[in-house]
């Protein structure tokens, strides 16, 4: 396989594409653990209410339906993260048998590729303004003009009045 080179800013946009791609990946993992925690709480929370709202039909009844659609909802989420283990077979992390622990795992993995994201987006800027050094220059070039401009119009506006004021004409007085 031929070696290719690439520019600095193509792979800094490569490495920056990369690590989108871990974000989302580990992302769509980690909601959908972070869901089922929430889920298996509120299904406790639910049988608990299921048995102490037995003597109030009413009631009774609204949450037993309201464990149904937690418990459907927690099937659909397993086989969800069942099909992404499936898709992508990962050897790195915690095992996906230790929910707890792949979540933990999961967060810090997303934090360290926000941040290496972040690190590549910033050497992109840095790259492009190497490239074009001379805006800046010109722009500093034009301000320091400017301020010449400024002085030079200072200084003459004492010796018009100093001529003024030899020849015998009034001062200009100071607008109000």
């Amino acid at each position: 396989m031929a070696s290719q080179k690439l520019a600095k800013e193509d792979l800094s946009n490569l490495l920056v594409e990369k690590h989108e791609n871990f974000i989302k990946e580990y992302r769509r993992e980690y909601d959908i653990l972070d869901r089922l925690f929430v889920l298996k709480e509120k299904k406790e929370q639910l049988g608990y209410w299921v048995d102490e709202s037995k003597t109030n039909p009413a009631q009774h009844e609204k949450y037993l339906q309201a464990m149904k659609n937690a418990e459907n909802e927690l099937s659909s989420l397993a086989a969800e993260l069942k099909s992404i283990k499936e898709t992508s077979p990962r050897s790195y992390g915690p095992a996906e048998s230790d929910q707890k622990a792949r979540h933990k795992w999961l967060k810090a993995q997303i934090t360290a590729q926000e941040e290496a994201k972040t690190y590549w987006t910033n050497k992109i800027k840095e790259i492009a303004e190497a490239k074009n050094p001379k805006k800046e220059e010109k722009a500093s070039q034009s301000s320091v003009s400017e301020a010449h401009k400024k002085m030079r119009k200072a200084a003459k506006k004492p010796k018009k009045i100093m001529k003024a004021a030899k020849g015998g004409k009034k001062k200009p007085s100071p607008a109000p």
